[in-house]
């Protein structure tokens, strides 16, 4: 079963700052949200199995949000599908993820 969001201005925040929330975000829906889908601002998360369609971005990795695990999430129909703000994505792991746009390389 999923979780759907729909309609907000940001779909799911994690954290804050960039401290550790070793927050999971897993089989979630966001669309039609006007800024993010799901928005990473802490450490050491993992958001896997998700869909972020027809948001602003679909998932976005914070200046200073480091340590995540993003997998397996289809991105697609968004102004930009996924988004890291670290330089070359830092620590941040993206791998096996379906999507159309993404801001650098290291996002796979």
């Amino acid at each position: 079963m999923r979780t759907l969001l729909h309609g907000f201005e940001l779909g799911i925040v994690l954290g804050g700052g960039g401290t550790p929330a070793n927050g999971l975000v897993q089989r979630v829906t966001v669309t039609n949200n006007t800024r993010i889908g799901i928005e990473l601002s802490s450490s050491d998360n993992v958001v896997r199995d998700n869909v972020a369609d027809s948001d602003s971005v679909g998932i976005f990795a914070d200046f200073g949000a480091i340590g995540n695990t993003i997998t397996g999430n289809s991105a697609h129909s968004n102004a930009l599908d996924l988004v890291d703000s670290n330089a070359h994505c830092g620590t941040n792991v993206w791998l096996n993820n379906s999507f159309g746009t993404a801001n650098q390389t290291c996002i796979h």
